[in-house]
């Protein structure tokens, strides 16, 4: 069901979970990514009622989102044997990857509403 966000689950001794995610995608790639993120942070909204918040407050999930943005660029690398250094030159063009990492944590009946929805175990 889900292309880009794999989860890794872990869970305190109150039953509570979290749910770690980390997808890095090319720029052209980005929108399907968002859909993606959209497509979970909607179902747990529709699934609770709420949106998320702190659970010791009393939501039953909550959610921290980050992003970054990489470049790179291949080199063509060459060591001089007389100096012992190397020389690099850019070899193609460089390229943009962005990467979102997702926590999700949650009380024990969403998470595991949340394992069944997107078929995590």
């Amino acid at each position: 069901m889900l292309l880009f966000l794999d989860f890794d689950t872990s869970e305190d001794a109150a039953g509570n979970c979290t749910f770690d995610a980390m997808a890095s995608v090319a720029v052209e790639r980005l929108p399907a990514l968002e859909a993606e993120l959209a497509a979970v942070v909607a179902w747990a909204t529709r699934h609770t009622g709420e949106e998320p918040g702190p659970l010791d407050e009393g939501h039953a999930w909550d959610c921290d989102l980050t992003a970054s943005r990489e470049t790179s660029q291949a080199q063509q690398a060459r060591l001089d044997p007389a100096t012992g250094r190397l020389a690099l030159q850019p070899a193609g063009d460089v390229l943009a990857r962005i990467t979102l990492t997702l926590a999700i944590s949650a009380d024990a009946a969403f998470a595991a509403a949340f394992r069944t929805h997107f078929q995590l175990d």
